[in-house]
């Protein structure tokens, strides 16, 4: 028995992958396909059953793991084979055979063969080829399957490690304890920063100190030095800005919010224009007059003279844009006395 062999929870897989066919199902290429993409003995009138399409499956299957024995030489483990077993059960065994997929295995380069899969996304629709959605997610799949470790996913902290501008080809032998104490890059380590590089940067004393000195973001060299231990802990609440601007309105936002809670009061924010007071009031004023008009011109005119449809119409009208302006007006000064936020 070959040592390659497709696991059951691939199997599961590639049924829901492929589909099940009781009656044989034309492929375009002159084959037919039946049960889960069964092709090598079937013929335009076969029928099967969901037992039987398994064992069909189970079957081409075992020609793969067979197949491997042959033509890999690089030790792969029980996810890399399953992600195997399915891309080759459906691109075919003489397509892998002659792929930059199986070069780069035998290279030992199994990160450029995972990445190599996503190219056979391509079919033939209407008799020309173009990429396929169903291909495109089922590479993804084959290819995190291909990559994922047998112990568990190794932890690669962002915050904790900084990526290569090239990254280099990793293993799946790294621990965590590799992980957190992996030195940055010398490329990416700040220059000139004292005495003691290995010593860590507060955070917080950086932001204070750029806050209080805006010459500072000119001169790191001045601000960027080891902290010294103490008591006080850092608080969790500043994040570290861009910016010197940013650190200054970040820090007198917060000694606001700190002067009011310590205070126990909490003032509405009265934002006032005396130009905008005049607009708005004017808007209002004009509201009024209008409103004031349509009635003085109704009770004025005769009776006759006030049934005409013409004459209802410039009344109604007068109204309605008085009322718009006078709501719009007490809006927009409400606005501005009580603002959200």
């Amino acid at each position: 028995m070959s040592s390659y062999q497709i696991s059951s929870e691939t199997i599961a897989q590639i049924k829901l992958l492929e589909g099940f066919r009781p009656r044989a199902t034309p492929l375009g290429d002159g084959r037919w396909a039946v049960g889960y993409g069964h092709v090598a003995s079937t013929q335009r009138t076969s029928i099967v059953t969901r037992a039987q399409a398994d064992l069909l499956l189970r079957y081409d299957l075992n020609v793969i793991s067979e197949a491997l024995s042959g033509l890999i030489y690089t030790p792969l483990n029980s996810n890399q084979i399953d992600g195997l077993g399915s891309f080759i059960y459906n691109v075919g065994l003489e397509a892998f055979a002659t792929s930059d997929v199986l070069r780069l295995i035998n290279a030992g380069a199994l990160l450029e063969a995972a990445s190599a899969m996503e190219a056979w996304c391509h079919a033939t629709v209407g008799g020309r080829s173009q990429e396929v959605d169903g291909l495109i997610r089922r590479r993804a799949m084959e290819k995190a399957l291909f990559l994922k470790p047998e112990g568990g996913w190794v932890p690669v902290p962002s915050r904790l490690v900084v990526p290569y501008a090239d990254p280099p080809c990793l293993s799946h032998d790294s621990t965590v304890a590799e992980t957190e104490t992996d030195p940055v890059p010398p490329r990416h380590q700040p220059e000139n920063i004292g005495e003691t590089p290995d010593a860590p940067v507060d955070v917080v004393e950086v932001v204070a100190a750029m806050a209080v000195d805006p010459a500072a973001e000119a001169s790191p060299e001045a601000v960027l030095t080891p902290s010294q231990p103490t008591e006080a802990m850092p608080d969790p609440d500043v994040i570290f800005p861009a910016t010197s601007s940013v650190a200054r309105r970040a820090v007198q936002a917060k000694s606001r919010a700190k002067s009011r809670a310590k205070s126990g009061r909490n003032p509405v924010a009265v934002q006032m224009s005396v130009s905008r007071i005049l607009l708005y009031g004017l808007i209002a004023a004009a509201g009024v007059a209008s409103i004031g008009a349509a009635i003085s011109l109704g009770l004025e005119t005769p009776p006759l003279e006030a049934a005409r449809p013409e004459f209802v119409a410039r009344l109604w009208t007068m109204t309605i844009v008085g009322l718009s302006a006078l709501a719009f007006a007490i809006a927009q000064l409400m606005g501005m006395i009580n603002p959200k936020g």
